[in-house]
């Protein structure tokens, strides 16, 4: 070895804090990791993004933290790289404003250290949690045009995920969801339960079974996924939205068959009654929600206080309170009390029985009315 040439020992020097300060944060020691890292000589900007991680894992501020990490990479004139930048990002995404990571995004164009796939899926991410559907979509489309080529990445499957997704939540346009998924697919993406479901769902807020039901068979005929039980239920809703029973029963049908065959994780459970026998409440059918109540009951699922809400707005519908009452006598009976269920996605349970009383009011004399909490108030139930 020449006397120019440095030893290996002299050359890993500076690796021996950083692979110490590596095994204090895995062992969780984050203020000692800190105080390593102030008194290191052989500081580094790996060192520095570690610093920060050690930071917010010690209960410091995202924002104080990325600032202490800026200053230290000046102090030793060093320039922050796009790992570090990439950090805070992930930081503020996971617990943090969608404001504060779009404030972030912006801190890094103007400092030109570029975008990764993975900080353009967190912008993506953001821009849909602020409801930006927008912005969302020019993104995604500048990642598609540059292909990788220009200052942007190509967009992978998560990239298309995000922005269907709040489409499917936020839009009110199912067909931008459908056209995506559609470029995805063309693009030779891969896309996955998550993808077809976002769609899926889109249709079903806008009350379009048929076309839900279409990337349901499109899903199951054109791929080798295997849609879940919330993929089918979302179907089952966009029959609920349109007020087709019979189409919701012809689907709860289908997937039964279908489970046994092709896809056990597809079982129907008790949001597919609830959202059957909703279907049955809006389209006025009576008869057959009652039906679905016992297909329900006699696949050894439990009723809920929504289950027993639709029947009884089913009844309602046509006006018949003494079967209303019926309906509502049970509910009692069995000890389910109308707040006892939240968050289905299904209509609230109180606002269900609102509208029952709405439109049987001589149920507000019945004896079981002080169960609900109502109030012997004609006027407000007609108002309900």
């Amino acid at each position: 070895m020449s006397a120019e040439e440095p030893s290996d020992s002299k050359c890993n020097e500076p690796l021996v804090d950083e692979k110490l300060m590596i095994e204090l944060l895995h062992r969780g020691k984050h203020q000692d990791a800190l105080t390593l890292l102030q008194q290191t000589s052989t500081i580094n900007v790996r060192m520095i993004n570690m610093g920060f991680s050690a930071r917010v894992a010690a209960g410091q501020r995202i924002e104080t933290s990325s600032m202490e990490m800026l200053q230290l990479c000046e102090a030793n004139e060093l320039a922050p790289t796009r790992a570090m930048y990439n950090n805070v990002l992930a930081a503020l995404s996971r617990s943090s404003t969608p404001e504060a990571v779009l404030s972030w995004i912006n801190r890094m164009r103007e400092s030109r250290v570029g975008f990764d796939r993975i900080a353009c899926n967190m912008h993506l991410k953001a821009l849909a949690s602020s409801g930006d559907l927008v912005e969302a979509t020019n993104l995604l489309t500048a990642m598609m045009r540059n292909g990788g080529e220009g200052e942007l990445p190509s967009p992978d499957a998560a990239s298309f995920n995000t922005v269907i997704t709040a489409i499917a939540h936020h839009g009110h346009h199912p067909s931008n969801a459908e056209n995506l998924l559609t470029m995805m697919l063309d693009s030779g993406l891969e896309a996955d339960t998550r993808s077809f479901k976002g769609v899926i769902i889109a249709y079903a807020n806008a009350a379009q079974p048929d076309k839900a039901a279409k990337w349901l068979e499109r899903m199951l005929t054109t791929t080798t996924l295997l849609p879940d039980t919330r993929t089918f239920n979302a179907v089952l809703l966009a029959y609920a939205n349109a007020c087709d029973c019979e189409g919701a029963f012809r689907l709860l049908g289908s997937v039964e068959s279908r489970v046994r065959d092709e896809c056990p994780n597809a079982k129907p459970d008790v949001i597919s009654f609830n959202t059957l026998i909703s279907a049955c409440a809006k389209a006025s059918k009576p008869i057959r929600a009652e039906e679905a109540f016992a297909q329900m009951e006699k696949r050894g699922l439990v009723p809920t206080a929504v289950t027993f809400s639709s029947v009884l707005q089913a009844h309602a519908r046509v006006g018949d309170p003494v079967k209303a009452q019926a309906w509502l006598d049970t509910m009692i009976e069995r000890g389910v009390a109308p707040d006892a269920v939240r968050h289905q996605h299904t209509p609230c349970t109180s606002r269900t029985i609102g509208s029952v009383l709405g439109r049987c009011p001589s149920i507000l004399s019945a004896p079981h009315s002080r169960a609900l909490g109502t109030r012997q108030q004609p006027s407000s139930a007609s108002a309900a």
